[in-house]
């Protein structure tokens, strides 16, 4: 911190004409609006429950992180015949005429069933990935499946 008082102090010292128009042009304004750092803050989770949920900032980080290792875009290391990079690719039926992701019924998904499934053979991601999802993960793709899984980029 001192040492940009004193970059700051030599700067001023060299253009005190300048310098004052800076602090003008760039503090006066802010002082005049009444900023203060808690409306500068980031927005609380009840702003986040408004806005909804964003499959690119919510969703996207927790299928990146456990699932797209073995059901990603990649097509060359797809498992199970399952991709959930896409709205397309995760509604397709499946076997029995399943589907990973029904939007709007996440009881009905298939992927809700695997990530909450007691038995180790079912269970996603398998205990042998190592990668594991928070019931917060799980509470937070069951809602986004139930708000009818809008993916976007």
């Amino acid at each position: 911190m001192r040492r940009r008082w004193n970059i700051s102090y030599r700067w001023i010292v060299k253009h005190p004409g300048l310098s004052l128009v800076a602090l003008l042009c760039s503090v006066l304004p802010l002082l005049l609006l009444g900023l203060s750092s808690a409306s500068l803050a980031m927005p609380d989770d009840s702003d986040a429950e408004a806005d909804g949920i964003l499959f690119s900032r919510d969703i996207q980080p927790i299928l990146s992180n456990n699932c797209y290792a073995c059901h990603g875009p990649d097509q060359g290391t797809v498992f199970g015949d399952l991709q959930l990079s896409s709205l397309e690719l995760a509604t397709k039926e499946r076997r029995g005429g399943q589907q990973a992701i029904v939007p709007g019924d996440s009881a009905a998904s298939l992927l809700m069933q695997r990530i909450q499934a007691d038995n180790p053979n079912r269970i996603m991601p398998p205990p042998e990935s190592n990668k594991t999802l928070t019931a917060e993960e799980i509470k937070l793709l069951g809602r986004w499946i139930d708000e009818g899984a809008e993916y976007s980029e």
